[in-house]
């Protein structure tokens, strides 16, 4: 969804067109994994559009429609972290939202700064504020992890953080950070001990979404031909 503007009709089009004409059973397989993945978001998109409204519609009317209704909830959103703050200040009424913070959320923001709103200088510290905390938080949280023991108690513990819900996207960043720095030192071991974690981390954030999504993630991701099909015979 959040490359929504990006799938036109011209775009769903197109992928009809490869999966017709591919000759790669696999490929085909994966594409319409990634066209129906596509169709759900469309369905969801239509489903919070007034019935009446959507009647009649092209897809590119409804992304417009949704883009306008996305903008106004982010504004929304923006108000309620100004009122909230107004009684617990903006550090805790960012933290209460910190979740739901996106790219547009922080676009937004950074727009109202460079207009001189008042307020958003306040949230956009208040956001750099909690992020530095949540990094330090998940900087804590992979130390634990890395100092586990052998890689299976590693692997244990970064089970136990997933099940906890911590394994989020700070933790998967730092791990991805300190594995760039094993592979820059040319320390083998750390190396696969890290790919290792990182292989994991990135599953059990899979886990968290819907499993069409969390599959489409995995081939994605997957470079051997072999393991494609394995994940597609499975699913």
């Amino acid at each position: 969804q959040d490359n929504i503007d990006k799938l036109d009709e011209s775009f769903y089009k197109f992928v009809q067109e490869k999966i017709k004409g591919s000759a790669d059973l696999e490929e085909r397989e994966t594409l319409r994994i990634l066209l129906d993945a596509i169709t759900d978001v469309i369905k969801q998109l239509a489903r919070s559009i007034p019935p009446e409204l959507v009647k009649g519609m092209t897809m590119e009317e409804i992304q417009a429609e949704q883009r306008s209704r996305v903008v106004q909830a982010y504004e929304e959103m923006y108000q309620g972290v100004v009122e909230a703050a107004e009684a617990d200040g903006y550090d805790s009424a960012v933290a209460a939202m910190y979740d739901r913070i996106d790219k547009q959320f922080l676009d937004l923001v950074a727009e109202k700064v460079a207009a001189g709103v008042d307020s958003a200088q306040k949230v956009q510290d208040a956001i750099t504020s909690s992020m530095t905390n949540r990094m330090q938080q998940a900087s804590e949280r992979l130390r634990v992890c890395l100092t586990a023991g052998s890689p299976d108690a590693m692997l244990d513990k970064l089970q136990e953080l997933g099940l906890a819900g911590e394994v989020d996207d700070a933790f998967v960043l730092l791990l991805a950070g300190n594995l760039e720095m094993a592979q820059k030192a040319g320390n083998e071991n750390a190396t696969r001990v890290l790919q290792m974690l990182q292989g994991r981390a990135i599953e059990l954030r899979d886990e968290l979404v819907d499993p069409e999504v969390g599959l489409v993630r995995r081939l994605m991701r997957m470079e051997e031909s072999s393991a494609r099909k394995n994940a597609l015979r499975t699913a």
